[in-house]
């Protein structure tokens, strides 16, 4: 008999409590007493208690899980699909309020990765930038995302004090993209002043990290916002409206310029929508596994309710939040992260950022910035349509952490608290905004 048997009661396609444990003793066992790095540490205490939580909370529940449709989503109609979201989201409720009641608070969600040694990157970069006095100060994994690995280098050169940043695919990572793909759109971008990292080079030898790299400049500046959804000091409507237009900017970049055929017009967006749609259902599919009341519902309604186009693609960063916003004293310098970009509608941008935005911004401010910056007209119809895809996304890739951890292709802290949190935390926003769109 499994040892999730009996009276464990785990979320649908959860690893094993075996599973888990191992994580945590593994991530236990690495952190030498006195010797890991300060943050390091405080993340992996965050983490594990979040984990011990949801075990202790999985272990004497008495029967609710997370819900599956007893019946195929596309048999019932709207309002019994709706029943189904309303009771699975009830149920998501109640394990986060008893995982709540073992805790003060949320754990900390950010983590530290491993990172080659301060010789090794020495060696690297006097021969990539042919200067043998170069001294590297430093070698970091910072605090950051969970679907590529970020390594942050701090040198001494001819040039005087410089860095770079070594960008790396998270093996079985959440996200199926390429980081080799994100350097053409880095190169156009940077081409046209959008504020991004400047590309340096693609290394294609696995020697340093294990698995090909890009390398790009290191920006001034910390990320406008933490995972945690908190603020950095002084950032507000200054930064916001700035925000508006560097997605402006980005959508008024020639498409054509880095697809080989040139950008899809009029009915062609639908059938990107259909290929996005595609690409993330199957992945679902493959690293889900169960039928999920919400998700499924919400791929359907996507797909029933594909808007009509009213302006030509564009290039889409497809995770423009403010936590890869990067400012300096108050100026935006870069925006990072560009794994899930292609070429699309650029509506899925500013229904991406709307909440983090109105936070700060009037949304019709924000919008009259956008419009008179690249000349789009703002579609509502549009934005109402996409405010599904954030969390959409995000149940896939995070409900792939726990797929890739039960059949151990990934078994670090991160990847098991980032599956179980985030799976449940996209599954509930996703229900709220499905009931608020199809509902009505």
């Amino acid at each position: 008999m499994s040892e999730d048997a009996g009276t464990d009661e785990k979320l649908a396609g959860e690893p094993s409590v075996a599973d888990y444990l191992r994580v945590l003793r593994r991530e236990l066992t690495s952190l030498e007493l006195g010797t890991a790095p300060p943050q390091r540490t405080l993340d992996s205490i965050g983490m594990a208690t979040g984990l011990l939580d949801h075990l202790i909370v999985r272990l004497h529940r008495a029967g609710n899980r997370l819900s599956t449709a007893t019946r195929p989503i596309g048999a019932l109609s709207w309002p019994h699909r709706l029943t189904q979201v309303r009771i699975a989201r009830a149920e998501l409720d109640e394990w986060e309020r008893q995982e709540r009641s073992e805790a003060a608070g949320l754990p900390v969600v950010e983590t530290t990765s491993q990172a080659p040694t301060r010789e090794q990157v020495e060696r690297y970069l006097r021969r990539c930038l042919s200067d043998p006095h170069l001294v590297v100060s430093s070698v970091a994994a910072p605090l950051g995302g969970y679907s590529k690995d970020t390594i942050v280098v701090r040198f001494t050169g001819v040039r005087g004090a410089d860095g770079v940043v070594m960008r790396s695919d998270t093996p079985s990572g959440p996200l199926e993209s390429l980081v080799a793909s994100e350097f053409p759109v880095l190169q156009l971008m940077h081409a046209s002043k959008v504020p991004v990292a400047a590309p340096l080079w693609v290394e294609t030898d696995p020697a340093l990290l294990g698995r090909p790299f890009i390398v790009t400049t290191l920006v001034r500046g910390q990320p406008a916002m933490n995972f945690r959804q908190e603020i950095a000091g002084g950032i507000g409507a200054e930064v916001a409206a700035a925000f508006a237009l560097v997605l402006a900017d980005i959508h008024k970049v020639d498409a054509s310029q880095i697809v080989a055929a040139p950008a899809p017009v009029g009915p062609a967006l639908a059938a990107h929508v259909r290929r996005l749609l595609d690409q993330y259902q199957d992945q679902w599919q493959r690293r889900g596994g169960t039928t999920h009341a919400i998700v499924d519902s919400a791929f359907a309604w996507m797909r029933e309710n594909i808007p009509s186009p009213t302006a030509t693609p564009a290039i889409v960063h497809g995770d423009p939040t403010m936590r890869n916003l990067m400012v300096d004293d108050g100026q935006v310098t870069a925006l990072l992260d560009w794994e899930t970009w292609h070429v699309g509608d650029p509506m899925e941008d500013l229904a991406y950022c709307r909440d983090e935005i109105e936070r700060f911004l009037p949304w019709r401010r924000f919008t009259e910035l956008y419009t008179a910056r690249c000349g789009r007209i703002v579609d509502e119809a549009a934005l109402r349509y996409w405010s599904l895809w954030k969390f959409l996304r995000g149940a896939v890739t995070s409900v792939s952490m726990t797929h890739s951890l039960r059949h151990g292709l990934q078994s670090d802290l991160r990847t098991a608290f980032g599956g179980v949190h985030y799976t449940r935390f996209c599954s509930q926003e996703l229900a709220k905004r499905l009931e608020a769109v199809a509902g009505t």
